[in-house]
């Protein structure tokens, strides 16, 4: 039996034996669902591994969700685990799943010098190469997240003003300096790649083979593909880029208030989870020197 036809039941149980509102059995429903997608669609009980779940959580921190969101989330998850101990014989080790709690998770960053190597290695043979190159140059110099990146217009980039403007959270609007580098490379996409497109009409700068705005999974695969080629194959998703913006930002002297600015936080508390990956960082160097 797929793990679908159990949410299935579990969803009705929730209404006749518990009585829960709508609002509340629609968050489950749409919390299991995801995570659901995550398995496969054909997936089992027998998917149902420990360490799964915890894959499935690092994508949601990756992804920069509110901590709160995924302890609900996870909270979702265990619910539904205990209906399938008692009803479809599952048995899970709860003791294996790592503690979520809000203001214990430190974002995976990558090192100034392996984040160069990576950019390094990136190819510039064909249109695609020249419009991803461009793409992920443009994210590491301004920090933006996934969905800004994706979404950003042509009128939203001044190459004169070497600066752009995007919408963030609650649509609230930020400018970001654009370094020489990722310029030149965001210069050489459109006048060599996007100015020649059959699509002229499209208003996101950066669009698919179909003249279409590139989708978070289309982008994600080449986040993933990219850092492939220097050999890092765990953890990485393109808010990784994010993370690693802030934290070389801060290692390089910056001040915490700017970087808010930057990445557009609502809290300097949210931006102090960067100051915690420095210490994680001074101390790991400061072992090493000390062996």
């Amino acid at each position: 039996m797929l793990l679908k036809e159990y949410l299935d039941e579990y969803l009705i149980s929730l209404v006749v034996e518990k009585g829960l509102s709508k609002s509340t059995i629609e968050s489950y429903k749409n919390d299991l669902k995801q995570f659901l997608a995550f398995l496969g669609d054909k997936s089992t009980k027998d998917d149902l591994l420990p360490e799964k779940v915890n894959n499935f959580l690092e994508k949601l921190h990756s992804e920069d969700l509110e901590a709160s969101s995924i302890v609900r989330k996870l909270s979702s998850i265990k619910n539904f685990l205990v209906y399938l101990s008692l009803h479809a014989e599952l048995a899970f080790d709860f003791s294996s799943l790592e503690s979520h709690k809000k203001g214990k998770y430190l974002p995976y960053v990558i090192s100034k010098e392996k984040m160069r190597q990576m950019l390094d290695s990136l190819p510039l043979e064909t249109n695609k190469d020249i419009r991803n190159k461009a793409m992920i140059e443009l994210m590491y110099a301004c920090g933006l997240r996934v969905s800004e990146l994706l979404s950003l217009t042509l009128n939203e980039v001044s190459l004169e003003k070497s600066q752009l403007k995007v919408k963030g959270k609650g649509a609230k609007e930020r400018v970001i300096p654009i370094d020489e580098v990722a310029k030149n490379y965001l210069i050489k996409y459109l006048d060599e790649v996007r100015s020649n497109s059959k699509y002229q009409k499209e208003k996101q700068i950066f669009i698919s083979d179909r003249g279409k705005m590139i989708s978070r999974q289309e982008f994600y695969l080449i986040i993933k593909k990219s850092f492939e080629r220097i050999g890092i194959i765990n953890k990485v998703s393109p808010h990784t880029i994010r993370h690693c913006f802030a934290s070389h930002l801060l290692e390089n002297g910056c001040s915490l208030s700017t970087v808010k600015a930057l990445l557009g936080h609502a809290d300097i508390k949210t931006t102090e989870i960067y100051t915690h990956v420095e210490t994680k960082h001074l101390l790991s160097e400061y072992d090493k020197m000390m062996k």
